[in-house]
């Protein structure tokens, strides 16, 4: 009797000991797991912040290289022409730049085999001083060429001319309002647009819309169903600037007086302008602010395009 509870006991203790390591390889498991999606995670946000901080830096040797002189030519890539988006641009366009002189070296390498009577024409045809012309390689862009400022609606209205459209004048830090046009009227009502903090664009060429000069344009987080006007720190006023923190507080560029319509700035820099998971406004990954007073946020949407 005693042997058969000794057993009993043995075998008990056995069952016992293969569950407490059952129950730890199961642990074990789970932290790995854990683990390894923790380090991916976090090499996977330093890589995105390389890869920004390398193309910043590929746009400032550009940009050096076109101050000294350096002809540039943009001839597209075996990435871009494969629709390859994994490459961030401060310029929207990540074809690389090749100087001329490798071109023109490699054309004067090239066999001459054309006859004589074309080359005594093209000899004749070319009697004429040449023109020192390079191709000229598309300028980087960056959002601090755009003026976003603090603004505060003073007035609304709805648009005389179009239900769609709100008719506001708006304070940035001038001698008088801005007259703005915003296509807000199905997605804000208007005792939400009265005296509301915004943040405004305020180089686009003013244009006219629905016989209503527009002075600026109203920046907001957008989908498909809702748009949100985003919204400056608590403690801006009209006028301040909102900053890109890309770029050191040093030596900050200075945005263009008026938008040129034909260099597509707004529409180069506009893909990358974003809400982020955090509902915060960046660009190039890089969060939106106002210097010493905090970020720009949307009230409730994230990871969505700013328009």
């Amino acid at each position: 009797m005693s042997e058969t509870l000794q057993l009993q006991r043995a075998v008990g203790k056995k069952l016992m000991t293969h569950k407490v390591l059952a129950d730890l390889r199961a642990k074990v498991a789970l932290l790995r797991d854990q683990l390894i999606a923790k380090e991916t995670a976090r090499l996977t946000k330093e890589n995105e912040a390389l890869a920004v901080e390398c193309e910043q830096y590929r746009q400032r040797f550009i940009q050096a290289e076109i101050r000294n002189g350096k002809p540039q030519l943009t001839v597209p890539s075996s990435r871009s022409a494969a629709g390859d988006s994994g490459v961030l641009s401060c310029s929207g366009d990540s074809a690389p730049t090749v100087k001329a002189e490798a071109v023109q070296a490699t054309v004067a390498d090239a066999p001459q085999s054309k006859p004589k009577q074309e080359k005594s024409a093209k000899k004749a045809k070319n009697t004429d001083p040449p023109k020192n012309e390079a191709p000229k390689a598309e300028e980087a862009v960056c959002v601090s060429q755009l003026d976003l400022r603090v603004g505060l609606i003073t007035s609304v209205e709805k648009h005389p001319d179009a239900d769609a459209l709100y008719l506001e004048q708006i304070e940035v830090g001038e001698p008088k309002p801005r007259t703005v046009i915003s296509g807000l009227v199905k997605f804000v009502p208007i005792e939400e647009m009265r005296n509301r903090m915004v943040v405004v664009m305020c180089n686009l060429k003013p244009a006219k819309m629905r016989g209503v000069l527009s002075e600026g344009m109203v920046m907001c987080a957008s989908t498909a169903d809702k748009v949100e006007p985003i919204r400056p720190p608590k403690t801006a006023v009209p006028g301040d600037r909102v900053t890109w923190t890309g770029r050191p507080a040093e030596g900050y560029p200075a945005p263009e007086a008026v938008l040129n319509p034909k260099k597509k700035i707004w529409e180069r820099v506009a893909p990358e302008l974003k809400m982020n998971d955090k509902g915060e406004a960046v660009w190039m990954l890089k969060p939106l602010e106002v210097r010493g007073k905090g970020l720009i946020t949307a009230d409730s949407l994230k990871d969505v395009q700013v328009k």
